[in-house]
């Protein structure tokens, strides 16, 4: 059944993919980015969808003749055939530009994206190793899922609701409302990212807009005409700050959010044809952008995100630029996929059903081979072997799991040979690079060998690590703090061992990403690293730490920070190696490329850190020193190095490769008096 048309609402939509839009493309003026609160464009998108399909719900009810099956193939006609033809362009853009990891996570997320579960995905993806949020194409796919799961259970319950219950639909959906909210708050305070992506924190906006159908059917719109002039720009007043003024600091989706939903319900009450708010929101730029809004919310994220793999950093005029392209694959899409299967009359049911199947199952085997192959590395071509296998992280395992991230009564394990000692690889990811080159030199010679590294974590007790994102929201990372806690007392009890301690201390301490001041920016936010112990800073802890590991008579590693680029080194490489045509000239590549970093900005970056670690004191058979930066940078030349004439030493943008890593451990090697 369908309903009058609200030109004002499709405005409302305009105002609401436009914010969003621009939150995404990060445009900054004068050193202030642009409309930091565009996100609260999804909490409007929730509220108008709720409106409007419960209003459509409700009449057919109220009529008598609603049915589930038109009311999913109607959903089925909106949703599914742009959505699976932005999925097959960007699977063929991936297939073409995304390294195998980045592949592999892209698949990943596409293949729970056609179940609608993306939201789970990306909730439960450890978000340290993963890519960065920016270059994700699929992440935006997450509220598609939350709104759909939804409306599959959503329906059901008010039909069950107007069959048995009838006089309760309204305070039902006021309970559930209430409810959710609630769960909202709290989850946001104590699982933000839950609170985030999941459907029993995010129905509550759903709901407010369902809430307003039933009104509406029960008692008709608000007609006073004071309020008709005031509340829509009251409404969108609310709705204007929000965007401006929020921020990601802010606990979100929480009482807060209240502020953009009741803005959103403001104006679909109470907008009609004289007011200021319905003339502006109706007029014709407006109501255009809103027609293809679900096609324009469907392409900006992957057109910004393969951008930003491809070129790293971009301008606000590339950023304009792209935000245009959008614009203009919406445009297409709207017109010559969305409209068409939407009309009944030129697609049927069954064309519709064998084009979406078609091309689901093609989507599911080209994504589950990518899955299965870690990336398609083959599709690489002839330098396949330079750029795959990199990630230690990846590359070692033992009884089949990988080792790094594992708990310590987990941790991957192999007893020494008799009289030997046992390495103990601790740290986080930095370690972790190093973990397949450790396991092959305690295999060659007779030890042990532990894996103790957990991603983004100093693995130090007496500390509290903060995650801040990119806009300034700090989030305690417990984990960590249990995690130094835990490997205390495992080293306290554990005999004589090596330590091989690794971590990427200049982040932890300076709280920021890594800025080569070169263009190389690094994606991502950055931490605040607090001290537990009373009168004592994060520096003199990390000393501390380290110090009592070589009282306790281990022999202490310590590996000095590793040179951090600022590029993604494989990426580099590929897009290079894209552009040269001749195999013996790809080949060149590696001896030609100019990609190094400034010597004296890691100097800079690593002072405070150097300064940590030089204070540890210990004999010298107990006390090791490895810098990896007299591997990598050169004094003469004050540059530092990325790979060799043969190899990558990286395999992103700061952790070292295979290749790299076993340039580190055959120092420590040596060190040890092993060879």
């Amino acid at each position: 059944m369908h309903l009058k048309y609200r030109p004002e609402i499709d405005g409302l939509r305009a105002i609401a993919v436009l914010a969003v839009i621009f939150y995404h493309a990060e445009i900054s003026f004068r050193g202030m980015t642009l409309l930091e609160g565009g996100f609260i464009g999804v909490d409007i998108f929730f509220v108008i969808s709720g409106y409007l399909i419960t209003s459509i719900i409700l009449r057919e009810l109220n009529r008598r003749d609603f049915s589930l099956r038109n009311f999913y193939e109607r959903r089925s006609r909106r949703i599914l055939p742009p959505l699976f033809l932005m999925f097959s362009i960007c699977t063929y853009v991936a297939w073409q530009e995304l390294m195998p990891k980045a592949f592999y996570e892209y698949s990943n997320s596409l293949l729970s994206s056609l179940g609608f579960s993306s939201n789970f995905w990306f909730w439960l993806e450890d978000s340290y190793t993963a890519e960065a949020s920016a270059v994700k194409p699929l992440l935006h796919t997450w509220s598609l899922s939350v709104e759909e799961q939804f409306y599959l259970l959503f329906p059901v319950f008010l039909f069950l609701l107007w069959k048995f219950a009838r006089k309760y639909v309204l305070a039902s959906i006021t309970v559930a409302l209430l409810l959710s909210l609630q769960l909202a708050d709290y989850a946001s305070e104590h699982s933000p990212d839950a609170a985030f992506y999941l459907l029993h924190t995010r129905a509550w906006e759903l709901l407010a807009g369902a809430l307003l159908a039933k009104m509406e059917l029960h008692r008709g719109r608000m007609t006073n005409s004071l309020l008709s002039s005031t509340m829509p720009a009251l409404g969108m007043m609310l709705i204007i700050y929000s965007i401006i003024f929020f921020e990601d600091s802010m606990q979100h989706p929480s009482l807060i959010t209240l502020q953009p939903v009741i803005g959103t319900m403001l104006v679909i009450w109470f907008c009609g044809r004289e007011d200021l708010v319905s003339k502006i929101l109706s007029c014709k730029p407006f109501v255009a952008v809103g027609l293809v809004s679900y096609s324009l919310y469907l392409w900006h994220a992957p057109v910004f995100a393969f951008a930003r793999i491809k070129y790293a950093v971009l301008s606000n005029l590339e950023m304009t630029g792209l935000i245009l392209l959008s614009i203009v694959l919406a445009t297409a899409s709207y017109y010559f996929i969305e409209r068409p299967f939407r009309d009944r009359n030129r697609v049927s049911i069954k064309v519709l059903v064998a084009t979406m199947g078609v091309t689901a199952l093609s989507l599911i085997m080209i994504n589950n081979y990518v899955r299965h192959s870690s990336g398609a590395p083959s599709r690489l071509g002839d330098h396949e072997v330079l750029l795959t296998g990199l990630n230690g992280n990846r590359s070692y395992k033992m009884n089949e799991r990988r080792c790094h991230n594992r708990g310590i009564l987990d941790a991957c394990s192999q007893a020494p040979k008799m009289g030997n000692k046992t390495i103990l690889s601790i740290g986080d990811s930095h370690a972790g690079a190093l973990g397949s080159a450790l396991l092959n030199l305690a295999e060659m010679n007779g030890l042990g060998f532990t894996s103790l590294t957990k991603g983004g974590c100093p693995s130090l007790s007496g500390l509290t690590l903060y995650k801040r994102d990119g806009k300034g929201k700090l989030t305690e990372k417990a984990d960590c703090t249990r995690y130094g806690q835990e490997l205390l007392r495992f080293i306290e009890e554990y005999p004589a061992s090596i330590i091989v301690y690794s971590a990427r201390l200049p982040l932890y301490l300076s709280g920021e990403r890594f800025d080569n001041l070169e263009g190389g920016i690094e994606p991502g936010g950055g931490y605040k690293l607090v001290s537990n112990v009373e009168g004592a800073t994060p520096a003199e802890v990390l000393s501390t730490r380290l110090q009592q590991w070589v009282d306790l008579g281990h022999t202490l590693v310590l590996v000095y920070p590793v040179p951090e680029v600022g590029l993604h080194i494989p990426n580099r490489f590929r897009t290079l190696l894209k552009n040269t045509r001749v195999l013996s000239d790809r080949m060149g590549i590696l001896e030609a490329a100019p990609v190094t970093t400034s010597y004296s900005v890691y100097k800079n970056r690593t002072e405070k850190t150097n300064a940590i670690l030089h204070a540890v004191t210990g004999d010298s058979n107990r006390l090791i020193r490895v810098y990896p930066n007299r591997l990598l940078c050169s004094e003469s030349t004050q540059r530092c190095r990325t790979h060799s004439n043969e190899a990558l030493y990286y395999f992103d943008d700061d952790h070292l490769s295979i290749h790299g890593a076993k340039l580190v451990v055959d120092v420590i090697e040596r060190k040890l008096s092993l060879q």
